[in-house]
């Protein structure tokens, strides 16, 4: 129980200390100077206190979406319970997006209509997996809709979406369905209509990893000229060689194949006369 009660000890360090007193109790420690603004209790009892009160700040809200009751921080604006409300929300206020192209290679952006139409094609379905028959009171969440036709091979958002075009599915079904040619890095770039620029489905992000892969199993080139050269950011390149990504392109990790030496940032060229 002392140990709650006892005054933080710095004396040990060689930093330089300065005295404050604690926001609770007024008591009076020493502390690093570097860490003034961070450290503003003097033990792990005021330090307790403080972030219960703290936690007394905060409020509930509703989700934006689905208007489940969440309970908010002061410090952190929480207005959705869940990423799959996030998600959904992408479409909803899709005004509130500030990039000037949407992107739908990775987040999925399939039009302002798509909220609608993914509820009826559920309704459609029974609110039944269209493919192992799995009821949503069953399934404890809401069925994924499924372009039966990718999306993307569409020139509207209003083709795509037409209910003849939507599955319900359970999750479990929808990653069968998109396994092998189904999944969206197995497209054809010349098959994909949508027009958006950034909507490629990861192929051209594929065919910089497959020039990127060459470089690292065939040259001795640093990963920041291999990034230079391929314009993939240099952490993606590093994610590549360590085999933490693109991992259908490989069998064995790069850094293993062919190792890279540490950059040597203290050698400098002298010119000699």
């Amino acid at each position: 129980m002392e140990k709650m009660f006892k005054k933080r000890d710095y004396s040990n360090t060689k930093f330089r200390l300065i005295l404050v007193e604690c926001v609770l109790c007024q008591r009076e420690f020493e502390i690093p100077y570097h860490r003034r603004g961070v450290i503003t209790t003097c033990c792990d009892y005021c330090s307790s206190v403080k972030l219960s009160l703290s936690k007394m700040k905060g409020k509930y809200r509703l989700c934006r979406i689905c208007e489940k009751p969440i309970w908010s921080m002061p410090t952190r604006d929480a207005k959705y319970c869940s990423k799959t409300c996030k998600d959904l929300s992408v479409t909803i206020y899709s005004w509130e997006n500030k990039k000037a192209v949407i992107e739908t290679g990775r987040k999925k952006y399939y039009g302002p209509n798509w909220v609608s139409q993914r509820r009826r094609a559920r309704q459609k379905a029974s609110y039944k997996c269209e493919r192992c028959g799995l009821h949503e009171d069953e399934y404890g969440q809401e069925l994924s809709v499924h372009h039966i036709e990718p999306f993307v091979f569409f020139e509207t958002y209003e083709e795509a979406n037409k209910l003849s075009n939507l599955l319900a599915v359970c999750e479990p079904c929808h990653r069968k369905v998109h396994s092998g040619e189904n999944h969206p890095s197995a497209f054809k770039a010349e098959d994909i209509r949508f027009n958006n620029e950034l909507n490629t489905v990861w192929q051209s992000q594929k065919a910089k990893a497959e020039q990127a892969l060459k470089l690292l199993l065939n040259t001795d080139k640093s990963l920041k000229e291999i990034s230079e050269e391929t314009g993939i950011t240099y952490g993606n390149v590093q994610r590549l060689y360590r085999g933490d990504s693109w991992k259908d392109l490989y069998e064995i990790p790069p850094r293993h194949l062919r190792p890279r030496r540490k950059a040597q940032h203290a050698i400098r060229n002298v010119v000699v006369d």
